[in-house]
């Protein structure tokens, strides 16, 4: 038995061991969107064992509406997993976007009632081929065309009221076709905050929302959503991504139940009715990963509000790695959550880090320059303008940050060792394996942070020392390339080789003077251990 299958059978035990607590929420849902049938019908019938009432397909796997009307495989496919979820007394809702469907370039005008005739239409279409569906979760984010694009969605109406007119407009087809609707609350500075929320209270009360447990998504530091416990006259659940699109996106261990616990806690104490959990990333999921200890997290705090994460953490590494003294693994995991955080944030912010892969030069600091995250933690704006220029004693803080996760990983490491004899001999070995992969991402990391920093100085001071410096780094950097190729292949999530050489030629250093100086120059040092 491999390791993901050791884990996922033991997995599927744990709440019809411990019980649902009759005080638990009475939403408990997982979200799905990698569009493969037998990794979906095993999911779903771990999600049933774990006491999910609630599923939610999206993603490769709805595609668009018309996608599913027209693609009758697809259709079936669906249909198969939505009997299986009803069978074991879950609701099945397909999650969709409204203007998925609208080619490129084309424009839309929302005052024309001719637009909402066919959106009717397009909807009942989907009913005649997909019946047995509960009912739809409406997003209204989208890197393709979301409501709020003035340029290729025209109205005289401002953003909340067209969110307004969209939302009623597809509950009326909705209670027609005896479907339930809700609406994702989208992602939106704060100042935009109040007016969405009006904009959603102006529908039917039977509209429920789904608002994220965190305003901006891809940072664990941010405060609780404004949004949630606004909404007393409607069912309200939050969401939460377990995926970890930005953090290793399940390939790697991000063990945060602290984190997971904080956020739900505090989403029930302001009246939520439970929780969904975004499970995959695509192609890559949490379920028999050691990142599962967040969804195990999530389903028993859901079930009980008021088991501790000692019990939690005592439960999971019981039933994962039998009844030993679990304290160096607990230690091991636990590491996981500070490795991948110093990883994969610098100086607190979502820096170098494109959905936990190498970022082309310029969008390095997207963030940065649009101050969305300040937006949400006021306090970070001094980080924000530390980085957008670069000095040496900056750049040295930011690569000591990096070896500090390197340095952790290697504790983490020496924890599992310590912890052999108790680990049931697949679960150790995966376990080895991942942290190994974990170490590869905090020291790529760790280069690749160099490398940008030597390449910003450099720009500010085109010095022979400055230049050594960057080829320095560069060097040290393009011996990745080799290595990722080997070891992960082409076209890693993580590990994308061709994106590493992208960023190198970015930031390629001009050849040399003459007689170059012998000191390289200040700005931090290049790693002195190639990749394993």
């Amino acid at each position: 038995m491999n390791y993901r299958a050791l884990l996922s059978a033991l997995f599927a035990l744990t709440l019809s061991i411990h019980g649902i607590s009759p005080e638990g929420a009475t939403i408990v849902a997982w979200r799905f969107e990698h569009d493969d049938l037998s990794y979906l019908q095993k999911v779903v019938d771990i999600a049933h064992q774990n006491g999910v009432n609630q599923i939610q397909l999206s993603g490769e796997i709805v595609n668009s509406v018309s996608a599913v009307v027209h693609d009758p495989e697809r259709a079936r496919r669906i249909r198969q997993v939505t009997l299986s979820a009803q069978q074991k007394e879950m609701a099945v809702y397909l999650s969709i976007r409204e203007f998925q469907d609208i080619s490129d370039g084309e424009k839309i005008s929302l005052d024309d009632p001719g637009f909402w005739g066919k959106a009717h239409e397009r909807y009942k279409a989907l009913h005649e081929v997909l019946p047995e569906i509960d009912g739809l979760v409406l997003s209204v984010d989208s890197v393709e065309l979301s409501i709020f694009d003035s340029a290729r969605i025209q109205s005289a109406m401002n953003g909340a009221a067209r969110l307004s007119k969209l939302v009623t407009e597809l509950d009326t087809v909705c209670r027609e076709l005896d479907w339930d609707l809700w609406v994702q609350f989208p992602e939106v500075p704060p100042t935009e905050v109040d007016r969405i929320i009006q904009a959603i209270s102006s529908a039917s009360k039977s509209v429920g929302v789904i608002i994220p447990a965190l305003p901006y998504r891809s940072h664990p530091d941010a405060p609780d959503h404004p949004a949630i416990g606004r909404f007393a006259d409607r069912r309200q659940i939050v969401e939460m991504d377990l995926g970890n699109t930005h953090y290793g996106r399940c390939l790697i261990p991000y063990c945060c139940p602290e984190r997971v616990s904080r956020q739900i806690s505090y989403a029930l104490s302001k009246g939520a009715a439970g929780a969904v959990a975004r499970v995959d990333c695509g192609h890559e999921h949490c379920v028999g990963t050691p990142n599962e200890v967040n969804l195990f997290t999530f389903c028993r705090l859901l079930a009980d509000p008021s088991t501790t994460i000692d019990r939690i953490w005592t439960d999971y590494l019981q039933m994962t790695f039998g009844e030993k003294e679990h304290k160096n693994l607990r230690f091991c995991l636990e590491s996981t959550g500070e490795i991948i955080e110093k990883t994969f944030l610098t100086q607190r912010l979502p820096f170098l880090n494109d959905e936990s892969r190498i970022p082309d030069l310029k969008a390095a600091s997207k963030d940065l320059e649009s101050a969305a995250l300040s937006a949400w933690i006021p306090n970070l704006k001094k980080n924000e303008v530390l980085l957008k220029t670069i000095t040496p004693s900056v750049a040295q803080s930011m690569v000591v940050e990096k070896d500090e996760a390197v340095a952790k990983c290697l504790e983490a490491h020496a924890a599992l060792e310590r912890a052999r004899a108790s680990a049931q001999i697949p679960v150790y070995i995966g376990l080895s394996a991942q942290l190994e992969m974990l170490e590869d991402a905090a020291r790529l990391w760790r280069d690749l942070t160099d490398a940008y920093c030597a390449y910003q100085l450099w720009k500010q001071d085109s010095s022979e020392n400055r230049r050594a410096r960057l080829a320095l780094s560069h060097q040290q950097l393009s011996s990745w390339l080799r290595y990722l190729r080997s070891a992960y292949g082409e076209g890693h999530p993580i590990f994308d080789a061709d994106r590493l050489d992208n960023f190198l030629q970015q930031i390629a250093p001009p050849p040399p003077e003459p007689n170059p100086p012998v000191n390289p120059g200040p700005g931090g040092q290049p790693s002195s251990s190639p990749p394993r």
